[in-house]
């Protein structure tokens, strides 16, 4: 039996005609922007149809058995950081405010009310002058940006001088030595008007997000703009490190409310990707994810902000129920049907084996990355190609002094056996106490205290592991499997390390992306559940005459695949001039 319901929007003005399942095992069909009916799930597959829970509750497959962990996920993910168990985790959630970025992301609740405030608050901002501005600086993985941009010469000139120097604005470039026909084009840059129209709709559309309050004076790209900016980029998932240019600039040009209309989609094709099994994003085979968002915009009626904002206002987003209802499948691609056969090539890309000083002086190329193979028919087929990660020089604590370590990401042939869901951290001995310390700034008494970095030991998004990570076993001469030796591929907070820093000998993920491969691989290999198992690790850290104890009391949630997944990591080019990896550590001073 269905019945309906008439769903109202009241800031819209809108009525939708909502189908209701009666059973708990019915879900509704959405087709062409209207609740068309009720289906058994059952029936779903053989109607060409998929299932997909839009409810408060819902989360990546990959965490659902772990039952500790789920709670935390979805508190962080409607923003209750005040109902995290986890204190220190909480209290960085609140910090960090946004977290799509590190791999939570927001409910359709959340969303909702961010798309209801946007097309509640009309902006003001001049996206004319947004469009015509080039930005005052050039993100590394952009560097063509400003090339296309409509500004005048002397800007053009201007943003010149800002990747040769490294700088991030004007005023640093009046700090560093320019010739006097150098200075002479960065006055007459200066007080164009495309640069203060531009900048100054920049800053009115970031405080048409409420991200900027109060007014900014100056013409310079100074600190609070690009703080501002850093934090419009975790609220979108945009990639970079408040730059204006690039994706960033491309989204500042959008209306509020436009923009809160992508972060829907966003957020719903990232839920059908992982709970279809569908990971291919065009970085290597044709992109599936674009085909799914199209989809799900014909399914709902997600055409403008404001039928995006009616079809989520018809939505049940009380409570934490599921809420699954049917929308017509895509096709299937060869690699996203049954078990697979899969492999992973890491390629460690340049390698730079020179002391520190001398290291830094080499230009690097060739970045590491990370492909995934299946096998459709004899042939390999890549499915993704990520920017990752390799070791490199860090610091590290020997016999009571700071000393630069070379840390290696082995190359050679092995295997992923375990997956970890939620993965804890046990930093090894020769892990710095400095490294597990972090001094904050008591507003209150404006007293600096010392603490301990327990989120960085996890479980949740901030851990050195990320949200979940796959374990390196090492193939030997002889084909048995070498002992765990700490390498890993996992999510990693610190999503700019991806394409800018060595690791200590782990491949880093963006921490969406690691959730999207590994969940990808479960979807598809034979595996079996292990759990979580009791730890017993503690370690002492010093600060001055005062002890303090890190402890972590399980592990994360372990899948063990049968069979495992085997991986390569490439040689790479050594580009220096020391040819093996150094045994030996280099004083710091």
């Amino acid at each position: 039996m269905i019945s309906f319901s008439r769903a109202l929007a009241p800031t819209l003005g809108l009525v939708l005609l909502v189908a209701t399942p009666a059973r708990a095992d019915e879900v509704t069909v959405w087709r062409d922007g209207e609740a068309v009916s009720a289906l058994d799930i059952d029936q779903v597959p053989e109607n060409d149809l998929a299932v997909l829970d839009l409810g408060e509750g819902w989360v990546p497959p990959i965490f659902a058995p772990h039952e500790s962990f789920v709670p935390t996920f979805v508190a962080l993910a409607q923003g209750r950081f005040d109902d995290v168990e986890d204190e220190d985790l909480a209290r960085r959630a609140r910090l960090d405010r946004y977290l799509e970025s590190y791999g939570i992301p927001p409910t359709l609740g959340v969303l909702r009310d961010r798309l209801r405030d946007r097309l509640g608050q009309p902006c003001r901002a001049d996206l004319e002058a947004i469009a015509a501005f080039g930005g005052s600086d050039v993100d590394e993985d952009d560097v063509s940006a400003w090339e296309g941009a409509a500004v005048p010469r002397a800007e053009q000139f201007v943003q010149q001088l800002l990747v040769r120097e490294d700088a991030f604005g004007v005023a640093d470039l009046r700090q560093v030595h320019l010739t006097p026909y150098e200075r002479a084009w960065l006055g007459r840059a200066l007080p164009l008007t495309v640069w203060r129209q531009g900048l100054a709709a920049v800053r009115e559309r970031l405080a048409c997000e409420g991200i900027i309050r109060g007014r900014i004076e100056g013409h310079d790209f100074d600190p609070r703009t690009r703080a501002a900016l850093a934090s419009f980029e975790r609220r979108h998932r945009i990639y970079a490190r408040g730059r204006m240019s690039g994706e960033t600039l491309a989204a500042l040009r959008l209306s509020p409310s436009e923009l809160a209309r992508r972060d829907v989609l966003r957020a719903l094709t990232e839920r059908a990707r992982l709970d279809w099994g569908i990971l291919a994003d065009g970085t290597a085979a044709p992109d599936r994810l674009g085909p799914i968002r199209e989809g799900l915009v014909r399914a709902f009626g997600l055409q403008t902000p404001e039928s995006t904002l009616a079809w989520l206002e018809s939505l049940p987003l009380d409570d934490l129920a599921p809420h699954r209802v049917a929308v017509q499948a895509p096709t299937p691609a060869p690699h996203e049907v049954g078990v697979l056969e899969l492999r992973v090539e890491i390629d460690r890309g340049d390698q730079n084996y020179d002391p520190p000083e001398e290291a830094r002086a080499v230009r690097v190329e060739r970045r590491p990355t990370l492909t995934l193979f299946a096998l459709l028919g004899e042939e390999w087929v890549p499915l993704v190609k990520w920017p990752t990660t390799v070791g490199g020089w860090r610091l590290e604590r020997e016999r009571g002094r700071d000393v630069w370590k070379y840390k290696e990401s082995p190359a050679g042939p092995g295997v992923w056996q375990q997956i970890h869901a939620a993965p804890v951290w046990l930093p090894p001995a020769s892990t710095p106490d400095a490294d597990l310390l972090l001094e904050r700034h008591v507003e209150e008494t404006g007293e600096i205290t010392t603490e301990l970095k327990r989120t960085l030991l996890g479980p949740g998004y901030a851990s050195a592991f990320g949200l979940a990570s796959a374990i390196h076993r090492p193939l030997l001469p002889n084909g048995q499997l070498g002992e765990d030796e700490g390498i890993r591929t996992h999510g990693s907070v610190d999503y700019t390390s991806v394409w800018r820093r060595a690791s200590h000998g782990c491949h880093r993920l963006q921490n969406h992306r690691a959730v999207a491969l590994l969940s990808f691989i479960l979807k598809h290999r034979n595996h079996r559940r292990a759990g979580a198992r009791a730890l017993r690790y503690e370690r002492t850290v010093r600060v001055g005459e005062t002890s303090l104890t890190l402890e972590v009391p399980r592990s994360g949630y372990v899948y063990v695949l049968d069979p495992p997944v085997p991986f390569e990591v490439l040689p790479g080019r050594v580009v220096g001039r020391v040819q093996r990896p150094p045994r030996q550590s280099v004083p710091t001073n």
